[in-house]
């Protein structure tokens, strides 16, 4: 028995009314893939942001009066247990291409940004398999000990599953143990408590969402675009997905106007 049809739908677990404090103000959560050259083979250049863009897209938000905050921070603040910061933005990023050790991490050091990065717990050291077109699944993944460089650095880690499968479309046993399994390897090797998921292909259903609830998660993130606010369910936040051509900030003004 599978946990239902493939799509990008909200759960159930997790949702909260608004505390009596709470107000309009929301929380921005960004997605970033990769950081680095365009690699060769058009299908993954969307995803392959360069570096001094990157970087102008952190320091615009600064312009703009954003917090950055790390994923515990963020998690917080949607509890109403950090009123005083304003306008959080908090950096996540997908997969763990090793590529993000040697371009991305740098520049969060420069401008002093924690980030959130979502890590395939079962490629760990080895490549990028999950992906549809063969050309793109020899990808190097980040290493365990990248992935502590990447926490010495103010990179909190979450899970992105075993093995980046859609987890609408397997049985449920297998989904479970996806969920459950890479938490904690990931736990096991990095001696941090892993409370975050992201969702492969963004894909997720209420019973998903439930997995994901017993299995420990504090909070699960989507690809449903949008903000977040205290109302929302924990186990289908929302981001904004920052691919190579985006316009910057036309999008952020879009998103903060609705």
């Amino acid at each position: 028995m599978t946990l239902g049809r493939r799509g990008r739908t909200s759960g159930v677990c997790g949702a909260r009314p608004a505390p009596p404090e709470a107000t309009s103000a929301s929380l921005l959560v960004l997605l970033y893939h990769n950081v680095g050259p365009l690699p060769r083979g058009r299908a993954l250049a969307a995803h392959h942001l360069p570096v001094p863009r990157f970087r102008g897209q952190l320091r615009y938000l600064k312009r703009r009066g954003y917090t950055f905050v790390t994923a515990a921070q963020a998690l917080d603040w949607l509890d109403s247990s950090l009123p005083d910061v304003t306008h959080p933005v908090l950096v996540t990023f997908d997969d763990g291409l090793a590529d993000l050790h040697t371009y991305a991490v740098p520049v969060l050091q420069e401008e002093q940004v924690p980030a959130l990065l979502f890590m395939v717990a079962g490629r760990v050291g080895g490549m990028s398999s999950w992906m549809p077109h063969p050309a793109h699944r020899h990808n190097p993944m980040l290493t365990w000990e990248q992935l502590r460089e990447f926490q010495a650095a103010g990179v909190s880690i979450g899970s992105h599953t075993l093995t980046h499968t859609h987890l609408t479309e397997i049985p449920a046993t297998q989904a479970v143990q996806e969920l459950r399994e890479s938490k904690r390897v990931l736990e096991e090797h990095l001696q941090e408590q892993v409370t975050t998921l992201a969702y492969p292909f963004g894909e997720f259903n209420p019973a998903v969402a439930q997995v994901a609830q017993e299995a420990g998660y504090r909070a699960a993130f989507s690809t449903l675009p949008g903000l977040n606010t205290p109302e929302t369910d924990r186990c289908a936040l929302r981001r904004v997905n920052i691919r190579r051509w985006t316009l910057f900030g036309r999008k952020i003004r879009r998103v903060e106007s609705k």
